[in-house]
């Protein structure tokens, strides 16, 4: 569900009746610019992350928030510093992060390719979790070590306990035992895929 839906009081109230106890939020970005060239800025705006997500902890709902890294729009700065300290002002419980993926067949896909952008047209590299373009504004190892190392920095112990204060008392024990859950990479068990070895080759580049 789109994250402005907490500004409509009674589709909160309403929600929070019939029992909703969590939502999964594409976010997608915590920069302005990102979310324009998505055309997403006109349903989310970083500006407002905060805020929505405080008025729906309060509400009782856990945040499941999902974030894309590597649009041409992104920076270092934006991926690796603003979002990392966004997630956890929002007392997000989960965070779902993913690598911007070209999918053969599609414009996007046929734009890199033509640009000489693609890394690799092995598709079990597709998988959201393993670069597989030349970003615009970093290099390729740059994109990837910053993704693994905000996800490590995510579900760290420090982390936790920041983002744990911002739940309702009642929710802590439930925050606490997803945490506990997903603190494992999922990228440690994409078939065929080794990341230590496709750190190596992106660092050669």
């Amino acid at each position: 569900m789109c994250v402005n839906i907490a500004d409509s009081k009674e589709t909160l109230r309403l929600m929070k009746a019939s029992g909703c106890k969590g939502l999964l939020v594409g976010f997608e970005s915590v920069s302005d610019e990102t979310l324009r060239a998505q055309r997403k800025k006109a349903i989310n705006s970083a500006n407002h992350y905060i805020r929505q997500a405080s008025t729906l902890l309060k509400h009782g709902i856990t945040l499941l928030g999902t974030f894309m890294y590597g649009f041409d729009e992104d920076t270092k700065q934006s991926l690796f510093e603003d979002t990392p300290r966004m997630v956890e002002e929002m007392g997000l419980c989960l965070l779902h992060n993913h690598i911007v993926v070209p999918y053969p067949h599609t414009q996007y896909y046929r734009l890199l390719k033509e640009e000489n952008r693609l890394l690799t047209e092995e598709l079990k590299y597709y998988n959201g979790y393993t670069v597989v373009h030349k970003p615009k504004n970093m290099h390729p190892f740059e994109l990837q070590k910053g993704f693994i190392t905000t996800r490590q920095n995510f579900y760290s112990p420090r982390s936790v306990l920041k983002r744990m204060l911002k739940q309702n008392l009642c929710k802590m024990p439930e925050f606490l035992v997803w945490n506990f859950l997903y603190r494992k990479p999922n990228f440690q068990v994409v078939p065929g895929v080794s990341m230590n070895d496709w750190m190596k080759f992106l660092n050669s580049l």
